[in-house]
């Protein structure tokens, strides 16, 4: 059976910024915290929370490249093959990622409405 990796993955409009791979526990601990209202969530999931809260900066205090960051989860798929589809196809990859994957954070640019 193939196994399963679980990925932070942060882009924004002018490519790929990171793929980090996470330990299923860490992640697992981390979002029942967050899930159960618990403050502190970032401080108890240890190196996880911090480079989340890292990434998080990074994204507010550059809004006009437009950062998404996703937690992803895979089974068979390595670090190094999603690092290949954003290189040869990135708008198909950002697509199954926003479809499949948990948005942790996002400052995507929308089209405006027609009517307001």
């Amino acid at each position: 059976m193939a196994e399963e990796n679980v990925f932070i993955i942060m882009w924004c409009c002018e490519g790929l910024e990171c793929i980090i791979p996470v330990n299923p526990d860490l992640e697992s601990h981390y979002h029942f915290d967050v899930l159960a209202g618990n403050e502190d969530a970032g401080k108890e999931a240890g190196q996880l929370g911090r480079t989340l809260e890292m990434l998080k900066l990074r994204a507010r205090f550059n809004p006009q490249r437009n950062y998404e960051i996703y937690l992803l989860t895979t089974v068979g798929i390595s670090k190094k093959e999603l690092e290949h589809l954003f290189d040869v196809s990135p708008q198909v990859i950002v697509d199954l990622i926003r479809e499949k994957g948990k948005k942790l954070y996002s400052d995507r640019v929308s089209p405006r409405a027609r009517i307001q």
